[in-house]
């Protein structure tokens, strides 16, 4: 789905998840990833340069997409509470759970990492204020859908 302003210099793209892109001049902050097909569209808004990416959680279906920004100069920012699951996903994939493993309940792991580890370069805490041009991005810690999962 081509990239559609929901409000000032703001756009949302649909692919295995929302993709917003906040856009300031020619730059962009992007809140998620998904499969990456986001990186096709931004030049249809202006966007030369995507400096921040934000990942409100670790499922994959949010990040499959964050290799597509290898070898870029974005940086890649998301819950600190859910670093180790973005840089060490091998961790948490196990056969056969038990109470006894980080974020289970009941027996049954509800995370999904992703397949590839995405290293953060900034990891938000509940109430953490994020300047980026004129604007100031609240992170505010929201679990639930997953165990560190934040809202901006």
């Amino acid at each position: 789905m081509p990239l559609r302003e929901i409000a000032s210099d703001l756009f949302l793209s649909t692919d295995q998840c929302n993709v917003y892109v906040l856009r300031h001049d020619d730059k962009a902050l992007v809140f998620d990833r998904g499969d990456g097909s986001v990186l096709g569209e931004i030049e249809t808004i202006g966007v030369k340069h995507v400096e921040w990416g934000l990942f409100t959680h670790h499922h994959r279906e949010q990040c499959s997409g964050a290799s597509k920004f290898a070898g870029s100069e974005t940086k890649l920012a998301g819950p600190e509470a859910e670093r180790a699951l973005f840089e060490t996903p091998q961790a948490f994939r196990k056969l056969r759970v038990s109470l006894s493993d980080a974020h289970t309940v009941h027996g049954a792991s509800y995370v999904r990492p992703p397949i590839e580890a995405v290293k953060l370069d900034r990891g938000f805490k509940h109430m953490d204020v994020f300047p980026w041009h004129q604007h100031e991005i609240w992170c505010l810690a929201t679990p639930g859908n997953s165990p560190g999962g934040m809202s901006y």
